[in-house]
């Protein structure tokens, strides 16, 4: 069976009978069978995602059960690369907890699109469409584990934080497909608020991209890592532990602030820009500034900049919030 209708218009019976087919052509797991094959209660990502559980029989250790993510990905667009999701992913792997890639298609005939095969970790994300703070386990959760699973956030966004990318690993964060600093982010991001069309949106999104030219902040003595799209509904959550990062086609090199600014302002936009309170057992930003600074070793500085930078990258990337 081959698909060619656009992803978002796929039916899941069809997707799941087209991807078994695929695991005996492309000899990726020829003896594999889908057995369950649904969609997440929740995601942050704006991929189309399944949950599949296929059983593979073994001459002699009988039938084995894996549990994988089926992940139709999207063009690049702007900071957006799926491509580079996933080569994160597996630059990561052993220094960070991110899924593991099992298997990468580029030929869109067979599903309608690209596609990636990962691990799937095991724990909760999250809600995210609606929000977490509308409804779902953390919102339910004692205030005691909504508190540990802030912080073990925090110490995960500064362990990424942490890490050296000069390694050979992550030579591929410079081959030109990904934004490196914050002039190269906001020149990828020109067109896509070039193409909005007349109207109030577009005079307020053309200001502020001038404001943020006009005061770029200094450059960093050396190159990190940019998360790109640092949520809580991008993690997943193991008991009151974060135990691994998700969706990357926002990585870039960048300014930890980058990150940062993403996760204060995604608090406020889940409570404050929606009219709800926040979770009770989420510390204060300023006990989250100070924490992060402690934990990662970065100097916190041009905060506010990278606050706006932030707004505009997501009123152009996303849906507006």
């Amino acid at each position: 069976m081959r698909i060619t209708a656009p992803a978002a218009s796929i039916d899941g019976d069809r997707v799941s009978t087209a991807f078994e087919q695929w695991l005996s052509a492309s000899g990726f797991s020829p003896h594999a069978r889908v057995v369950d094959f649904r969609t997440p209660q929740s995601t942050g990502s704006g991929d189309i995602i399944w949950f599949v559980t296929v059983e593979t029989a073994n001459t002699n250790a009988g039938v084995s059960r894996s549990e994988w993510v089926l992940r139709l990905t999207r063009k690049s667009s702007g900071l957006r690369s799926p491509s580079l999701a996933v080569e994160t992913m597996s630059a990561l792997a052993g220094l960070i907890g991110v899924p593991r890639v099992l298997a990468i298609e580029s030929d869109p005939t067979h599903l309608g699109s690209e596609f990636v095969v990962t691990e799937r970790l095991r724990g909760r994300v999250a809600p995210d469409h609606p929000p977490y703070t509308f409804h779902g386990w953390l919102r339910d959760s004692p205030v005691e584990e909504q508190e540990s699973i802030w912080w073990s956030a925090i110490e995960q966004i500064s362990r990424l934080h942490r890490i050296d990318i000069r390694m050979p690993n992550f030579a591929y964060l410079f081959d030109g497909r990904a934004a490196v600093g914050c002039d190269d982010a906001l020149s990828r991001l020109a067109p896509l608020a070039g193409d909005l069309p007349d109207g109030v949106r577009r005079k307020k999104i053309l200001r502020l991209m001038t404001e943020l030219t006009d005061r770029l902040p200094e450059a960093p003595t050396r190159h990190w890592l940019s998360w790109g799209d640092c949520r809580l509904p991008n993690m997943v959550v193991e008991g009151d532990s974060v135990v691994g990062l998700l969706d990357f086609e926002d990585v870039g090199v960048d300014d930890p602030m980058s990150d940062l600014a993403t996760w204060l302002l995604q608090d406020e936009w889940y409570s404050k820009g929606l009219g709800l309170p926040r979770l009770p057992g989420f510390p204060s930003h300023a006990e989250t500034i100070e924490r992060y600074a402690e934990l990662s070793g970065h100097e916190i500085r041009d905060l506010e900049w990278w606050r706006k930078f932030t707004i505009l990258r997501f009123s152009l990337t996303r849906p507006l919030r």
